[in-house]
């Protein structure tokens, strides 16, 4: 009986000393924005910046004093260019966009927060850096194109060789031709000549009397 007191005893310790976090909205929702590997800005209606996470200021190089608390067209305007802001809560739908910030390419998604009533409380706009995905764009751009213009060179060579097979084809025949034509002229030249020897052999003839 008193082993198990013992036991018991150390159970309740142990619980008490490792007691679990009752995990809740608040306690998750700082967990999750810094697990984020994309940067996010939680904007009030005015533009000002209320909450960032730690890939913000890794992406900006910017520090939390000079992001929290400063209007983000100021702050960031790549990211909010002036009067966007006054765009977005007009539209009241989400929008996504791209954009260059110091040698970056940035895809923006911005979203509003609405109150029950349909009033927007904040806006949410989440970066992530495409620079990468960019470069990869381009690079596969670039070979398409570099393709694209050896099969066009290729067709050319084809249509060129082509040419020329249907050229020496028809060299060749015509060189036929003119030796099939050439042959009977010959022959009927040499006959013509033969002829001619003949005639002149006649005439000559008729005046003498021992023909």
């Amino acid at each position: 009986m008193f082993p198990m007191l013992i036991f018991l005893a150390l159970c309740a310790r142990a619980l008490w000393r490792n007691q679990l976090v009752t995990i809740t909205a608040a306690f998750a929702a700082p967990q999750i924005i810094e697990s984020m590997n994309d940067a996010l800005l939680v904007l009030d209606t005015q533009g000002f910046i209320r909450i960032i996470n730690g890939a913000t200021l890794k992406l900006f190089g910017k520090t939390s004093k000079e992001l929290i608390g400063a209007n983000v067209t100021k702050a960031i305007p790549a990211v909010m260019p002036s009067g966007r802001i006054e765009h977005l809560l007009g539209k009241k739908i989400p929008e996504s966009y791209e954009v260059s910030y110091s040698q970056h390419a940035l895809s923006v998604l911005v979203s509003l927060m609405m109150h029950k009533a349909e009033i927007p409380l904040a806006i949410i706009c989440v970066v992530r850096d495409i620079t990468e995905r960019k470069h990869m764009e381009d690079h596969l751009k670039q070979t398409a194109n570099e393709l694209d213009k050896a099969y066009r060179a290729l067709q050319e060579s084809q249509e060129q060789l082509l040419i020329s097979s249907k050229m020496a084809m028809l060299g060749r025949m015509t060189a036929g031709i003119a030796h099939e034509m050439n042959t009977p002229l010959a022959a009927m030249r040499a006959s013509m000549v033969e002829i001619k020897m003949l005639a002149e052999e006649y005439e000559s003839s008729i005046e003498d009397p021992q023909v």
